[in-house]
């Protein structure tokens, strides 16, 4: 019974955190003009607290990575959550449609909305704040800077590059504060501390046709959320 409470917790987490993503990275960014692409994040997550739940819970979550696919009018999220739990998030603008895919140990589920029923996180916050540092870091190779947004109560460590711009779709969910494109953030949600960084860059996306379709493939119990 733990164990399921636990898993259910973190199937919640992973949602909340994709639809974080969106409002986090699906923003003004344009490789240079960069209009398609594959970014993969790792990444490390630990206990925001000393508590047993959130200690077992962060040990769950090892090995997890997101993976975003994007190109016109479509963008994709694909979110490992350590050996507990794939999700994946497909958005077609143009169509107004979305899906999302998850797979743990009670199966196989998916969801369909459109895709301005998405019910972000939280709205952009107008009163957000940035303060922005001089330090340094080489990520693959990029020049980053450090800056620190707190918006709605949560603060965000970047270390971001404005040698990259990429375009998600002219969305306006990012704080356009910051002045570049994020390699590295990090920000403590759900008692966890979760650490993103850019481990692989593509300017292409093969298969496009498989990988933004919105039909649940065969094995999949379509759900109503």
């Amino acid at each position: 019974m733990f164990q399921s409470l636990i898993h259910l917790k973190i199937v919640f987490l992973i949602m909340k955190n994709i639809l974080f993503i969106i409002l986090v990275l699906g923003t003004q960014l344009s490789f240079s003009q960069m209009s398609e692409g594959v970014i993969q994040y790792s990444i490390d997550i630990e206990a925001a607290d000393t508590s047993l739940k959130s200690r077992q819970t962060a040990g769950l979550l090892y090995n997890s990575m997101m993976k975003i696919f994007f190109t016109k009018d479509l963008l994709r999220i694909d979110y490992k959550m350590g050996e507990m739990t794939d999700m994946k998030m497909i958005i077609d603008y143009d169509r107004n449609a979305s899906l999302s895919l998850v797979e743990n140990n009670q199966g196989k589920f998916a969801i369909l909305k459109k895709a301005d029923e998405l019910e972000y996180q939280n709205e952009r916050d107008e009163n957000s704040t940035i303060k922005l540092f001089n330090d340094t870091k080489k990520v693959l190779g990029y020049t980053c800077k450090k800056a620190v947004v707190t918006s709605n109560g949560l603060k965000t460590v970047y270390w971001y590059t404005d040698q990259i711009n990429i375009d998600f779709k002219g969305q306006e969910f990012f704080d356009k504060k910051i002045p570049g494109f994020p390699m590295v953030f990090t920000t403590i949600q759900g008692g966890m501390k979760m650490s993103y960084q850019v481990s692989n860059l593509l300017d292409f996306v093969e298969n496009k046709t498989d990988v933004f379709s919105t039909i649940p493939p065969a094995g999949y119990q379509v759900v109503a959320q």
